[in-house]
């Protein structure tokens, strides 16, 4: 999946915004009105991509770990079988993906 840098694209839509050609007023009503209307849409999709990127809460991964380990269901005997009868080995191996995960968000 490709994604869009967020910040290329902010940018991009302040330069547009505010470029002459686009949003210059001119003595025709409608030239007043397109402009107006460009920049408030410049605005709004500047807003909700604002919105959109406000930082994620940290997860306590050792936290969650541990509520994992102790729910009643079948995951300490999943991680049993595949030899991880220490839990500290299980969560080092937790704790690598999670920071690769958080790596690959970050580069994405």
């Amino acid at each position: 999946m490709k994604y869009i840098d967020a910040d290329k694209l902010i940018a991009e839509i302040k330069t547009r915004k505010n470029a002459e050609g686009w949003c210059t007023v001119g003595s025709d009503t409608a030239d007043v009105y397109y402009a107006r209307g460009f920049r408030f849409a410049c605005e709004f999709v500047l807003d909700t991509l604002a919105s959109l990127q406000q930082e994620q809460p940290e997860v306590d991964l050792e936290k969650e770990f541990e509520k994992y380990m102790s729910s009643k269901d079948e995951s300490g005997f999943v991680l049993n079988r595949a030899g991880f009868t220490n839990p500290q080995t299980a969560y080092k191996l937790a704790r690598y993906f999670y920071e690769l995960g958080l790596k690959a968000r970050k580069e994405g």
